[in-house]
């Protein structure tokens, strides 16, 4: 009888995936805030000290965004461990050479990685040229870990071809990025999946659904925190269940773990290097447009300056160009 697949949640697109005594990671964030000012949603905290304990067979990173690539994070982890990395710039690579890994390389679309139990395959996404999607098969599972990519139409139907599929890891919140810092001229966003997400959910037609790669909030004097998130856990899974009503939409918060074999999937032992702060079941409150705070008001929140522009003003030091 073969042994089941756990998963666990790390943060954001931060999975551990063991099997038969084997471990790999992806995506791997052991900051809060990560990103500088990203607050993990719902809070929790990090072991240094057993992160660094931990040994995996290897980690995937999809792609260069410190939310997913953090050098700051790669520095907890063991430097003889095995980094596959998607990026098409050399410079990242030669920056994680230098904090001392002596087993970096380079991701190529399709072109399948083999550790241990585990076949995990780099697949194209809508933009190429920045991140990847990952097929991982073990224990006679076929999980889909979209990250926060977008599928394109050819690569939705590679997909369709290489299921069934048992799990998707699928990146559930939209983001208004541009949107708050002007919502004078933006339209608030419906509270709705766009329709092509549930569409290509019923293409892969998954046994269960995971909303991945987002739960983190901005600071929390932030109007961010009521624009800037359109859709919640709830409307998630209702969308979700009411589309695929054969599938099962699996809430995995930071540190939680489960196993996934032909029978179904069950609770597993959390992740003791992650320490749930807090209520841990939040979640997204959206409000529409919020109008931006004066500018006086956000600097009330920073540190004052170094006195670098009180010393030019007064002729201590050389100004800019005008």
């Amino acid at each position: 009888m073969s042994k089941p697949l756990k998963i666990s949640r790390i943060l954001h697109a931060g999975y551990v995936f063991e099997c038969d005594g084997t471990s790999i990671a992806f995506d791997t964030i052991f900051e809060n805030p990560f990103s500088r000012n990203c607050h993990a949603f719902p809070d929790v905290r990090f072991d240094e000290d057993l992160i660094r304990r931990q040994r995996y067979a290897a980690v995937f990173i999809s792609h260069f965004h410190d939310d997913h690539c953090s050098l700051e994070s790669l520095d907890l982890l063991d430097r003889a461990t095995p980094l596959y990395i998607y990026c098409i710039f050399d410079e990242l690579f030669d920056m994680v050479r230098q904090l001392g890994f002596t087993h970096v390389q380079q991701l190529q679309l399709n072109v399948p990685v083999r550790v241990g139990p585990f076949e995990v395959v780099p697949r194209e996404a809508m933009d190429a040229d920045v991140d990847t999607m990952f097929q991982v098969r073990a224990a006679g599972m076929n999980v889909l870990n979209v990250v926060d990519s977008w599928i394109d139409d050819t690569t939705l139907a590679q997909l369709a071809h290489e299921g069934p599929w048992d799990m998707v890891l699928w990146p559930f919140q939209t983001m208004r990025e541009i949107e708050v810092l002007q919502p004078s001229r933006s339209a608030a966003a419906p509270p709705a999946l766009p329709e092509e997400w549930i569409a290509q959910l019923k293409v892969l037609a998954p046994r269960y659904v995971v909303p991945s790669s987002c739960q983190f909030l901005q600071e929390p004097w932030s109007w961010y925190n009521r624009a800037f998130f359109p859709i919640s856990y709830r409307q998630f899974t209702q969308e979700v269940s009411e589309a695929l009503p054969q599938a099962q939409v699996v809430r995995l918060n930071p540190s939680v773990s489960v196993l996934l074999d032909a029978h179904g999937l069950r609770a597993a032992p959390p992740l003791a290097w992650i320490v749930p702060v807090g209520e841990q079941d939040v979640d997204y409150q959206y409000e529409g447009n919020a109008a931006p705070p004066r500018t006086a008001d956000i600097a009330r929140h920073f540190a004052p300056a170094d006195g670098a522009a009180e010393r030019a003003r007064d002729g201590l030091l050389p100004r800019g160009p005008a």
